[in-house]
């Protein structure tokens, strides 16, 4: 019996490690989508945040729970994801509410005029596949609105995901930046949108399957005391998403919705058409004409705060120890890592340059080291005179576009260029090895080069190949620091960006300035 029972114990044991190391191969394997919900808030210890996010992207990208806490003391968490569906948002603020106890729950209202009966399998993901995998609500989330022969999907993602160990990088491994931003995303793009005209009013906009998901989660709120506050965000500009008549539409639902909100006794805040009282430009504050950028999310997050204030009774959570002091800690690295955030999303020298423009001179981060090298001649019909200019905006003297040869090298530190490749003669840059040019605008081929340390932090630059008499110069740029590379293959403007505090690598990108695309590749390894 002795024998019997230990080796009852001994399967029951390898069955329990089985289970858990299948697991956390499962998570592993599943995709990391900006799109998705941020998991780090189901790692806080419960009864922390007092006000809770729920609802969609539009949200997701407009409210910063950051600089609620730093600006008002609020302590909140995004909880928004890509075209959350009404009716898997009750399950997901039914769990919040277990979580937290919130003091408030704050509905973004956008999805209300869709039809959301038949929610897409991505959207139902980027929230189950977070959700605790033994949650009741996630449990009901999948069986509710899931058709019974695709469970097996949803409980068990393995099942889709085991087909990604070839897609696997080191990146993989790492927490998404929404984590470190309390579940919202955030983004330096910048696209012109044209604004939308005075909208005209549609009836019966609301979809009664959303509605009905918006009452149950009404009752949810009466029935354990939260307090609910439903939220219309501003959509400032036309995009790919939504045309004239659909700004209509969406209009046209949230004035429903402030007549519910009366008839229930709720306050609505309602930003559609508010935009020019928020000082939103559609020119600097949407990144594609539905959603906030950074600037704007900013502007939006400020109004909201003080509202949140004056209408509601809510902790300021500053200095009260325990969880928050790790949210302190967060607000503290926010600066720098919104700029990490927004760099590694930029797609273009535009978005890289309002990013350094806005993070190295406007409203310059602590710490910051920018190096910056061109490794091969510019065509200057691809980086134009107003893409060129956009790069001065971090304090460089040189347009880009003038520059004809190699060897030009630009260092910015904590706000201030300490070393600048000079095209006009002995100065700022200067060096013998270039003196058999004729320095005149740049025309003179050369390769440059600067060592310097900066904090802990000692770099070394190259920005092109030189034969022994320096006569003929080839492509061949470097970036060295502490003794590793972080030039990536190829010619181009290439920049590095570092926290030389920490040591740590917030971006490494090469431009194409060959491209008309102006097009950069990221390395962050």
């Amino acid at each position: 019996m002795r024998k019997l029972f230990q080796r009852i114990l001994q399967g029951a044991l390898f069955c329990l490690l089985l289970t858990a190391m299948i697991l956390s191969l499962d998570r592993a394997l599943r995709p990391a989508d900006a799109e998705s919900l941020a998991r780090r808030y189901f790692r806080f210890p419960k009864d922390t945040f007092d006000v809770v996010f729920v609802g969609s992207s539009l949200t997701m990208y407009g409210i910063q729970p950051m600089q609620l806490y730093d600006q008002y003391g609020i302590a909140s968490y995004n909880l928004c994801s890509g075209n959350q569906p009404m009716a898997a948002t009750y399950y997901l603020a039914r769990e919040a509410i277990e979580r937290d106890h919130p003091a408030l729950l704050v509905l973004d209202c956008g999805r209300l005029f869709a039809d959301d009966s038949k929610p897409d399998a991505a959207s139902i993901h980027y929230m189950s596949d977070v959700m605790p995998l033994f949650s009741g609500n996630r449990f009901r989330m999948i069986t509710d609105l899931i058709p019974r022969e695709n469970w097996i999907e949803f409980f068990f993602p393995l099942h889709i995901y085991h087909s990604r160990w070839e897609e696997l990088t080191p990146e993989d491994a790492l927490p998404t930046s929404k984590e470190s931003l309390y579940g919202s995303r955030i983004t330096g793009y910048r696209k012109v949108s044209k604004a939308f005209k005075d909208p005209e009013y549609i009836k019966d906009t609301l979809n009664p399957s959303s509605m009905e998901a918006l009452d149950r989660l009404i009752a949810l709120c009466r029935e354990t005391g939260t307090g609910l506050l439903l939220l219309s965000m501003p959509v400032p500009a036309e995009n790919v998403w939504f045309d004239q008549t659909g700004y209509d539409k969406r209009w046209s639902a949230a004035q429903d919705i402030s007549v519910l909100a009366e008839k229930e006794g709720l306050l609505h805040l309602c930003y559609l058409g508010r935009e020019k009282e928020l000082g939103i430009d559609v020119e600097r504050d949407v990144c594609d004409g539905e959603h906030l950028n950074r600037w704007g999310a900013e502007k939006l997050t400020s109004d909201l705060g003080a509202y949140l204030q004056e209408h509601f009774t809510l902790p300021d959570r500053r200095g009260s120890g325990g969880a928050y002091t790790r949210i302190e800690e967060d607000v503290s690295l926010y600066p720098v890592q919104r700029m990490r955030y927004c760099l590694q999303s930029s797609s273009s020298l535009r978005h890289i340059a309002n990013n350094l423009t806005q993070d190295v001179s406007t409203e310059p981060v602590p710490d910051i080291l920018v190096l910056m090298a061109l490794g091969s001649r510019v065509d200057p019909e691809a980086l134009s005179e107003k893409y060129g200019q956009r790069l001065t905006g971090t304090g460089i003297s040189t347009n880009l576009h003038d520059w004809t040869g190699h060897g030009w090298i630009a260092v910015i530190e904590d706000g201030r260029v300490v070393y600048e490749t000079s095209p006009a003669g002995p100065g700022t840059g200067w060096t013998e090895e270039r003196s058999t040019g004729d320095g005149g605008s740049g025309s003179a081929d050369f390769a440059d080069s600067v060592e310097g340390t900066a904090g802990p932090l000692h770099y070394q630059i190259t920005s092109g190949k030189s034969d022994g008499d320096g006569q003929k110069v080839s492509d061949g740029i470097s970036i060295t620091v502490n003794g590793l590379g972080y030039a990536l293959p190829g010619g181009g403007l290439q920049i590095a960006v570092f926290n030389k505090a920490t040591g740590e690598l917030l971006d490494s990108c090469r431009i194409d300035t060959g491209s008309s695309e102006l097009s950069c590749m990221h390395d962050i390894r």
